[in-house]
């Protein structure tokens, strides 16, 4: 390969690949990339030939972004729309102003507000993009080159001149986000897509490197002139709950010493850096800034030399850096925010959180078959009807930090006084007000807000039979003099994946009804109106953001609400919004309720009816309470009561997250699936059998009708309202298939319900082959058919186990890896189509040793005999994995044992050492390597799921959890899978107890509910630990950071851990199990559990609510099924 520049080429003819490089002007390539693909590469078939273009794009807003196109990669956040703040902003300060004054800090570039800034100018002056903004005696210039047509980035050269008669103390502050990825990527799974990047800062070039470890992409930040500090996490510069454009760091300065460090992840990554350029009277001083993006750190480093040629000499200032307490963190805690950050009441049902300014956000989701609405400690978030990813009725946007434009909000506003109110933090972000809120399991979100004389009580939520979200205010006039007070409802209407996505909507207003109409015609997974009104009467409606918002403003002072009209000089804003503008009459002393709803049907005549039935205040109140009625009879079906009332009352926020979120949902605050994962829903349902059968029954049938005929089902898939399949995906995962014969197995067993084995089902079918591997390895989506062939659960179950061991056993007698077994991280180790996993081989023994007593009912006791011989020639084969005191894990394509002793590659694993405990196959060796397995990854408060890490250069390479830094998601603690040591240690104890060593017992008694706490928040809320972790003490993490800043939450909600651990709390800590129904207590129940006793445990299932309407027992309205079947409607 040869590297030259595009003008010193003379032929290219001795090439047959050719890679032309251009950076890009306004949209248009250089001329030297022009003149050279006229010359060489037109009329040159014969070639190959491949182009990148690096394109930096300056809009009129001064919004500035770049992009490398050949790679679809952008280096900083674009806006996703014209008012969502771009990830590109250069800030001056003024540091001889006080941190409060507003005379302090302002911004240059990037699509600000001018409501509240001086505006700045954008133009292209020959091959340049200028800025010029004027403010407070400060004439700024900011002038964008390329240094030359080779180098990925771009030249920042900032002149700062002071107007003023006096010497000026400024600072100036570069901000970026960084991406490096597709747009798509940030925009469809952002807080996936933050978790790869490491920031390093190199004091010898005065440059911030960004490395994205999935995109292998190297973004870089650079000052000719030494900055005093730097920040790489987002949080440390907007502060908590805050906004880009108030930015805490801008009153405080407090960066971090610029002074070189190890890469890093920080899990919100930007790059910002503190200058101090003190400019005299009258002058005038600048400052160059180097933006880029390479391949390479050597590249990035060797531009930066080139072009930049910066001084790493530090100019003499008054900053000090201030020593921060954590690696990463959570920002600084907000003065005068409560300690704790929340309390527990009503028997731990209701989580009161005392102030917005919590680590993160504490989210909270309600929902029903159809909708659901997430809410945030901070404000409204945003709702979904139907498929919580494709029909997002509000825009979704789960920002850690703030939420900078609003999908949901309610507007209050006395003209009178001009003060404006919020009944949540967001959207104003008043730091007058008082804000608190409170979850619970009821089904309920209650915000309350408290300003002078004014205070709020905001109840929202998800009416159990109604698609439709029901948000309940009530405005309360502490004054002795009656008030008007206006109210504005706001939700910005997507009906879409995202609202770029979902096109012009059908919008009608009914005066009659004062209801507002949307309708997608082009979303294939949810079809009829969206409907939004509000219990009292409208003065006013409007439908664009832009005339909401008002010409130059933000969210904060909408035109439409002070002004009383819309902003009709506003054209550019299109942004489809549904606003309604009323008068609250408010009483002196008084109060006043007003009801406003947002939801989606399939029929206009059934939305209408909503419409007409949440206008009665009453029938409000009354559905609300109904509503509470019916979660809280759900949490009475399974109670553990023990001597530690935080273990109680956790348990049920696992019933409610795992049904509200994990099954109805699809969907928490940090991810959107809106799909079901084969293996996902279906064991969260099963382990759902502890409070209600009913869940898992449905499930069960469900999913077998996602099998095709070859034996082989979806690795996920979506569905519609009405239960017909939708965009599936299909794998070559090994594990996905096993999965509805365990749940068959386990059903049975804990309901003594053989009858689903008779219930019939239809399969998939598909027009094109599935190719086996080394093809198809990544899947393939797709729009799938469905056979008009049907077959019994039973048999379908069978389908799964006889595709396995008749089509996919390898050569050492174990199951394919395909490309991941429960692990999707693990998914090289089989691509090739020859790799097995030993964790399989256990998985699958258990599912036989379940299903053989059907089987022996179904087909009789020679059958059963056949499978009694595939499970001995399995038993055999996984003991032959034994390596002195472990299994190994799985074994490679190319022959390489994972799992290997001072290997360094994978040694331990803890699904190995849990399942070779409950399949029972050989004791002794289970208790060794389960021994080992805790020896090596539980560690302080966290337990690993695989140790060590994987690495990008670790071989043999095991699969995409070498992309993740070390420590996160499957390469550091997954709670999904750390969870099943915890039944693994109550049946080493329960085996102890048999053989009569009471010590050894008591041991690993208490050895599971150490391991319990410590993969629930428990152990990490407490006050020394909760601002590492960051997360909520009422919801089940997915996952935990293991190395850099060991303890840290990395997200939580939609995760399969929150109906494991539910069972894991009655089956693995207290010891109960349900057979045919019976709950069966364990005759060591009065013995104790490490710290914990275990008190009471009850079980009674006709409490659930389920039992009264059935159709809320299963997440679709039907199940797809050959031929239609009535009774599942």
């Amino acid at each position: 390969m040869e590297l030259a520049r595009a003008q010193d080429v003379r032929s290219v003819d001795q090439y047959s690949t050719v890679v032309l490089g251009s950076a890009v002007y306004m949209g248009k390539p250089l001329n030297e990339s022009v003149n050279f693909a006229k010359k060489f590469l037109a009329g040159q078939p014969d070639k190959q030939i491949a182009v990148f273009d690096v394109c930096l794009t300056m809009k009129e807003n001064t919004e500035v972004f770049s992009e490398v196109i050949g790679k679809e990669c952008d280096v900083s956040r674009r806006s996703y729309d014209l008012v969502d703040p771009c990830g590109r902003i250069l800030f001056l300060v003024d540091d001889s102003e006080n941190p409060g004054s507003s005379e302090r800090a302002w911004p240059v570039s990037g699509n600000f507000p001018e409501h509240y800034f001086a505006p700045s100018k954008a133009e292209k002056v020959g091959e340049k993009l200028r800025i010029t903004n004027a403010n407070r005696g400060i004439r700024t210039t900011i002038e964008i080159a390329l240094p030359d047509q080779d180098s990925t980035a771009e030249i920042w050269t900032v002149r700062v001149e002071n107007t003023t008669d006096r010497n000026r103390q400024l600072k100036v502050v570069p901000y970026l986000e960084w991406v490096l990825n597709g747009w798509m990527h940030d925009r469809f799974h952002t807080q996936y897509q933050r978790l790869y990047p490491e920031m390093q800062y190199l004091s010898a070039s005065n440059t911030m490197l960004s490395w994205n470890k999935s995109t292998k992409s190297m973004g870089f930040l650079a000052s000719d002139i030494a900055p005093e500090g730097f920040l790489t996490g987002r949080v440390d510069f907007i502060g908590r709950a805050r906004s880009i454009w108030s930015p805490r760091v801008l009153e405080t300065l407090d960066f971090l010493e610029a002074k070189d460090t190890p890469a890093c992840p920080t899990f919100d990554p930007i790059g910002s850096f503190l200058i101090h350029l003190p400019v005299e009277a009258k002058a005038s001083r600048t400052v160059r800034l180097m933006i880029g993006y390479a391949k390479k750190k050597e590249k990035a480093l060797d531009m930066v030399q080139k072009h930049l040629k910066p001084n790493p000499a530090k100019a003499q200032s008054s900053f000090r850096p201030r020593p921060h307490a954590l690696l990463i963190g959570h920002g600084e805690i907000p003065q005068g925010t409560p300690q704790p950050y929340y309390d527990f009441r009503e028997n731990g049902n209701k989580l009161l959180i005392k102030t917005p300014f919590t680590p993160r956000p504490f989210d909270h989701g309600m929902s029903n078959p159809v909708h659901s609405v997430m809410v945030t400690n901070r404000g409204l978030h945003t709702s979904c009807n139907g498929n919580s990813q494709q029909n997002r009725l509000t825009p979704d946007w789960p920002d850690t930090v703030t939420r900078e434009i609003p999908s949901e909000a309610i507007y209050l506003y006395e003209p009178d006084s001009g003060e404006w109110y919020s009944p949540t933090h967001h959207p104003l972000n008043d730091v007058n007000a008082k804000n608190e809120c409170e979850f619970g399991v009821d089904g309920t979100a209650i915000f309350r807000m408290s300003k002078g004389n004014l205070s709020t009580e905001l109840t929202v939520f998800v009416p159990t039979g109604d698609p439709m979200g029901v948000y309940l205010l009530t405005v309360h006039n502490h004054e002795d003099r009656p008030r008007k007070i206006r109210i504005a409802p706001y939700f910005q209407m997507a009906l879409a994946f995202q609202p770029e996505r979902s096109g012009p909507l059908v919008t009608n207003y009914d005066k009659t009804l004062d209801a507002l109409f949307f309708e997608n015609p082009r979303n294939i997974f949810r079809s009829g109106p969206a409907f939004v009104s509000m219990s009292i009467p409208a003065d006013c409606v409007e439908t664009q953001r832009g005339r909401f918002f008002g010409s130059g403003r933000g969210p904060v002072q909408p035109y439409f609400v002070e002004c009383a009209e819309s902003d009709t000089k506003q054209l550019t804003d299109q942004a489809q919004i549904a606003s309604f503008l009323g008068t609250l009459e408010l009483p002196a002393r008084g109060e006043q309720t007003v009801a406003i709803i947002l939801g989606q049907t399939d029929q206009k005549k059934e939305a209408v009816r909503l419409v007409q039935k949440y206008k009665n205040l009453e029938t409000v109140k009354k559905t609300l309470e109904d509503t509470r009625e019916w979660w809280l009879s759900l949490m009475g079906t399974a109670v553990l009561q023990t001597n530690q009332p935080e273990f109680d009352r956790y348990l049920n926020w696992l019933k409610y997250q795992a049904l509200a979120e994990r099954i109805w949902a699809r969907r928490g605050f940090y991810q959107t699936s809106g799909a079901y994962g084969f293996r996902d829903q279906l064991q969260d349902t099963v382990n759902l059998t502890w409070v209600d059968p009913a869940l898992a029954r449905k499930q069960i049938i469900l999913h077998a009708s996602q099998q095709f005929l070859e034996g082989d089902v979806f690795h996920w898939f979506f569905t519609l309202p009405d239960g017909r399949s939708a965009f599936s995906c299909r794998s070559h995962a090994s594990d996905n298939l096993l999965w509805i014969a365990w749940g068959v197995g386990e059903y049975i067993r804990i309901t003594g319900d053989d009858t689903i084995l008779d219930e019939m089902t239809s399969y998939v079918s598909s027009e094109f082959p599935f190719s086996p591997l080394p093809k198809n390895k990544h899947g393939w989506g797709a729009l799938y058919g469905r056979s008009t062939r049907a077959d019994t659960v039973y048999r379908h179950c069978m389908r799964s186990i006889d595709t396995v061991l008749n089509r996919k056993m390898g050569r050492n007698g174990l199951p394919l890896m395909g490309v991941g077994d429960w692990n999707d991280g693990l998914d090289e180790i089989g691509s090739e189509g020859k790799g097995e996993s030993v964790w399989l081989g256990f998985f699958l023994y258990y599912i036989l040793k379940e299903m053989l007593p059907a089987i022996e009912r179904k087909d009789g006791v020679k059958r059963k005999e056949y499978y009694e011989v595939r499970m001995k020639a399995l038993a055999g084969a996984l003991e032959k994995t034994w390596r002195g005191d472990r299994y190994l894990r799985a074994i490679h394509d190319d022959g390489t044992e994972i799992g290997v002793k001072d290997s360094g590659v994978w040694e331990i694993d803890a699904l190995t050492a849990a399942w070779s405990i409950m399949t029972g196959i050989n004791f002794d060796r289970g208790v060794t390597i389960f021994n080992t397995a805790l020896s090596v990854l539980e560690r302080g408060s966290v337990i690993l799921l695989g140790w060590p890490a994987l690495r990008e250069d670790t071989k043999p390479y095991l699969g995409r959890s070498s992309k993740y830094p070390e420590g996160v998601r499957e390469n550091g603690m997954y709670c999904h899978g750390v969870q099943w040591l915890v039944r693994a240690a109550r049946l080493i104890a329960e085996e102890y107890e048999k053989r009569g060593d009471h010590t050894k017992a008591d041991e690993y008694r208490g050895t599971s509910f150490r391991l319990w706490s410590k993969i629930s928040p428990l152990a990490h809320v407490t006050p020394e630990e909760i601002e590492i972790y960051g997360g909520q003490p009422n919801k089940q993490p997915a996952d935990f950071l293991t190395t850099f800043e060991p303890g840290r939450m990395i997200w939580n909600g939609y995760t399969g851990a929150a109906g494991w651990m539910l069972r894991q709390a009655f089956e693995g800590v207290a010891g109960a199990v349900l057979v045919h129904n019976e709950l069966l207590l364990p005759d060591d129940l009065s013995k104790p559990r490490g710290p914990l006793r275990v008190l009471k445990i009850d079980r009674d299932t006709s409490k659930s609510p389920f039992k009264n309407n059935p159709f809320l027992a299963n997440a679709q309205r039907k199940v797809a099924i050959f031929p239609p079947e009535t009774s599942t409607a």
